[in-house]
């Protein structure tokens, strides 16, 4: 038997199925189409890499030439459905004559379908070390992140294969297909031009990814152009500094907490949330403050405290909450109970978002610091004064 005596049918066949999707052939059809799907897929393969394929016993290649053979083999068999055969080997002729070449049809919705399917398993593979990082090199992005980036992705290589330049392989990525895509922009007036410019900076993104820099600032300058002033400086805010002060004293003589919640959300950054949550002494050193409840999965993020208004901030709460244990919300409060309350002091006390006066979101302070995103494994074992194994 060809199943090897370590399988069961079962387990073989999902064996196969697995060899065979990373060759970018999918099933179809039942295990007749599956089995000529094999035959044609291995025979591609030895042809393109002299060697056994892995399936029939053979061992590893060299790197480049496994690589090309995987994509000589997808390309020949992505875009096959139902009649593998005749699709490559034309149709016989009953009465015993030549073969009939086969004849080139109009792909289906579900073909086309299938084919964007491989074309994005083949990104996936080629991207899923580099995707997920930060271009700064400073950890991995956010899981909601991660997904934005692919969503877009799907999008483009949708748009080119609707554009009749489908992406067949990541290494074909040209100016052709940049070209389809500011075409495409520049044609849609009616788009948000903040979606397109996100859609912009991904594909300026995918072009680092696939080692193509020379195609980025081509990526760049397909999306749309600035609007007027979009990069003016921020206008002054609402209020002074004195009139917004005054609003905070107010509610300071209400509930110290809740004024200093405010204050970590307009002056620091934090969300609401974060401010809740946050346990001052336990959170501030170094003059940076660590924030480590209701953050990206996985994460910590870091806030650095250098301007006199953020360590103000930061030292009124070391004041008020000097026990590590201690957070911003009352342990006898649940969370949603004390956002209501801080919620109703703002807006009957400071009158701050009520009709006719600025929002919190509109007095922000123009100097909050960015945090920066730490991955909460590197951070736990830095509080522990450990060091990843192999690194000194």
């Amino acid at each position: 038997s060809m199943i090897p005596l370590d399988y069961d049918l079962k387990q073989w066949l999902a064996h196969c199925y697995h060899v065979l999707a990373r060759h970018g052939v999918t099933r179809k059809d039942g295990l007749v189409s599956h089995g000529l799907r094999h035959q044609y897929a291995n025979d591609r393969y030895e042809e393109a890499t002299g060697e056994p394929s892995p399936v029939r016993g053979g061992g590893p290649v060299d790197p480049a030439t496994q690589r090309q053979a995987q994509l000589e083999v997808a390309s020949r068999l992505g875009h096959a459905r139902p009649g593998i055969t005749a699709a490559y080997y034309g149709k016989l002729d009953p009465t015993g004559g030549p073969v009939t070449p086969a004849l080139r049809t109009a792909p289906t919705e579900k073909t086309r379908r299938a084919e964007r399917r491989v074309q994005q398993q083949l990104l996936a593979a080629r991207l899923q070390d580099r995707i997920g990082q930060r271009a700064n090199g400073a950890g991995a992005v956010s899981t909601p992140t991660l997904r934005q980036r692919w969503t877009v992705l799907h999008r483009l290589l949708a748009l080119w294969a609707d554009a009749g330049v489908p992406l067949s392989t990541p290494d074909a990525l040209s100016e052709r297909h940049i070209e389809v895509l500011r075409r495409y922009w520049s044609a849609r007036p009616d788009q948000n031009a903040a979606t397109v410019r996100n859609q912009a900076q991904v594909l300026a993104q995918l072009c680092g990814w696939l080692a193509r820099p020379d195609l980025i600032p081509l990526a760049r300058a397909a999306g749309p152009p600035p609007t007027a002033g979009e990069n003016a400086p921020r206008p002054p805010l609402p209020l002074s500094d004195d009139a917004i002060a005054e609003r905070i004293d107010r509610i300071r003589a209400a509930d110290p907490r809740v004024a200093l919640h405010l204050e970590l959300v307009r002056v620091i950054g934090l969300t609401h949330r974060q401010a809740a949550r946050l346990q001052p002494a336990a959170s501030y050193r170094d003059g940076v403050l660590e924030v480590f409840w209701e953050t990206p999965k996985d994460q910590v993020l870091r806030f650095g405290v250098t301007g006199e208004r953020q360590q103000a901030v930061v030292h009124t709460a070391l004041a008020l909450l000097a026990d590590p244990e201690q957070a911003v919300c009352p342990a006898e409060q649940s969370l949603p109970h004390w956002l209501r309350h801080v919620y109703r002091l703002l807006r009957e006390v400071g009158k701050i978002g009520v009709p006719g006066e600025p929002t919190l979101a509109a007095l922000q302070d123009p100097d909050a610091p960015r945090p920066v995103a730490l991955p909460r494994e590197t951070w736990l074992l830095e509080r522990a004064g450990l060091a990843r194994p192999g690194r000194r």
